[in-house]
C-alpha cells in the first residue's frame, strides 16, 4: 500500500530539516545532500507500509541514507 499524501506530506515536514543536515554532513556538499536526500522519501512515498511500521520511519529514513 502507498503512503497517501495527506500522511506523507506531513512526516516529511517532520523529518527533512535534521534528514538534510545528515545527508549534508555526509556529502559535505549541498547539492550531493540534496541528491541524497531525494532517494530515500522516494522509496517511502512509493513503498509506503510495505517498509514497516510508520513508527519507525525515522530510523529506517537514516539507516537509508547512511549506507
Amino acid at each position: 500500500m502507498k503512503m497517501s499524501n495527506p500522511v506523507f506530506t506531513p512526516w516529511v515536514d517532520e523529518h527533512d530539516a535534521s534528514f538534510y543536515r545528515f545527508a549534508l554532513s555526509l556529502a559535505r556538499r549541498e547539492v550531493e545532500a540534496c541528491d541524497l536526500v531525494q532517494r530515500p522519501f522516494y522509496i517511502r512515498a512509493t513503498k509506503g507500509e510495505a517498509l514497516g511500521e510508520a513508527t519507525k520511519a525515522k530510523s529506517w529514513l537514516f539507516a537509508t541514507l547512511d549506507r
